[in-house]
């Protein structure tokens, strides 16, 4: 019989007075004795149907680089994609390796220099390294950590990063739960947050998730957050510098600061919080975005808690900053900052979050900002604010995505892991 966390709970019939109205009718007897025969062969037909129990369902490797297996008899071999592992064997991963485990229609990805051992179809215990449970179309798990057991039921997506001094539980989808070694209570963790826990201690509070720049396992679990993520971060650059004076000084009295900031990422972040507060659903949301972001949430996931789609807070920038007599009700596309020509080398563009420079190629013209020092611009130099800020938000094509040199990736084992 299926795992109770694999199967949904069967509804149960109008009333109990109808079938008892049936039972004690004139063939009542007859009834009962034919429902009964029906219920037998349903049940013989349901056990040829659901005899795949989770629990006893084969792990097959179906992704595997630098892997080698330690078998129960002693033995090892290197991985061979399509083996099936049996209970008690053990996949190491190397320095730069990674696997791709099936287990009836879950995947579990294991990043270089991890060791997990499989247990049954359903418990798995990772001594070492990280695994990323996707179990959105297949059975949930129970993968036992040094700190603690994390069990991501059907439907959720958990990562476990096992650390000698700590270990960080995050959740994309559903919710999962962490046990602590020697505990009887577990510490449930929802989606878009994450937990981490010493070993032989109580788990830390429960924080917004933080997402990682270019992780390719995020990209293929939650690629929406991250396309918005990266949107927000691209946008907060470029409110870190005069366009973003523009926008606090054009904000309602609610949403201002004491002071503006000075340029740079402090400007860039206050402008944003309250761009996004702005587009938010929930009650107080400026408190609550900057709670989420004081916890170093990223701002794809404060977005998303707040209930903010970036394409809301373009609009509000836009209708913010669009010149008088303008229509700021257009479509808004949030794309990266306007390029900067450096005197003497190549077209730049800030990195997101870093307020730094990164080469990036250019699909349009090159635009320069203008700056001033100014506390009272003149309406020329505002209108050039405006006018950067307009391209900031207005429709462009984005630049070509550069191709992933796997020699250089943080996950060289993911591009064939998560992406087949």
């Amino acid at each position: 019989m299926a795992d109770i966390r694999d199967t949904a709970p069967h509804r149960t019939g109008r009333a109990a007075g109808s079938a008892l109205h049936w039972l004690n009718g004139p063939r009542g007897t007859q009834g009962v004795l034919a429902a009964g025969l029906a219920v037998l062969i349903a049940a013989g037909a349901t056990v040829v149907l659901h005899s795949a129990d989770p629990a006893s369902a084969d792990t097959v490797v179906a992704v595997a680089r630098l892997a080698q297996v330690y078998l129960p008899d002693g033995t090892d071999h290197p991985a061979v994609e399509g083996e099936v592992l049996p209970r008690g064997a053990e996949l190491h991963t190397g320095p730069g390796g990674g696997a791709q485990l099936t287990t009836a229609g879950r995947r579990v990805y294991l990043d270089g220099l991890s060791t997990l051992r499989i247990r049954d179809g359903v418990r798995e215990d990772l001594t070492r390294g990280n695994a990323m449970v996707d179990a959105r179309n297949g059975a949930h798990l129970d993968l036992q950590t040094p700190a603690g057991l994390v069990a991501t039921p059907a439907h959720a997506v958990a990562r476990v990063e096992e650390g000698q001094l700590l270990t960080r539980v995050a959740v994309y989808d559903g919710a999962a739960a962490l046990r602590p070694v020697g505990r009887a209570t577990s510490t449930v963790v929802p989606a878009l947050y994450q937990v981490k826990i010493q070993p032989s201690s109580l788990p830390q509070r429960t924080t917004p998730l933080r997402l990682l720049p270019g992780d390719a396992w995020e990209k293929a679990v939650a690629a929406d957050l991250v396309n918005a993520d990266q949107d927000l971060n691209s946008l907060a650059d470029g409110l870190a510098r005069a366009d973003g004076r523009t926008y606090l000084a054009a904000l309602p009295a609610a949403y201002r600061t004491v002071a503006i900031p000075a340029p740079g990422p402090t400007r860039g972040e206050a402008a944003l919080s309250a761009a996004v507060a702005l587009a938010a659903t929930v009650t107080n949301p400026l408190a609550k975005v900057r709670a989420y972001r004081a916890d170093q949430g990223s701002w794809g996931v404060v977005a998303a808690l707040v209930g903010a789609l970036p394409s809301r807070v373009s609009t509000a920038l836009s209708a913010a900053l669009a010149p008088p007599g303008s229509d700021p009700t257009g479509p808004t596309t949030v794309n990266a900052i306007p390029p900067l020509v450096l005197p003497g080398g190549p077209t730049t563009t800030p990195s997101p979050g870093t307020g730094g420079p990164s080469t990036r190629p250019t699909t349009g013209p090159t635009t320069t900002p203008t700056h001033t020092r100014s506390p009272s611009p003149s309406p020329g130099v505002v209108n050039q604010l405006v006018t950067t800020v307009t391209g900031l938000v207005s429709p462009k094509p984005l630049p070509p995505a550069r191709p992933v040199d796997p020699s250089q990736s943080t996950k060289p084992c993911v591009l064939g892991l998560v992406l087949c």
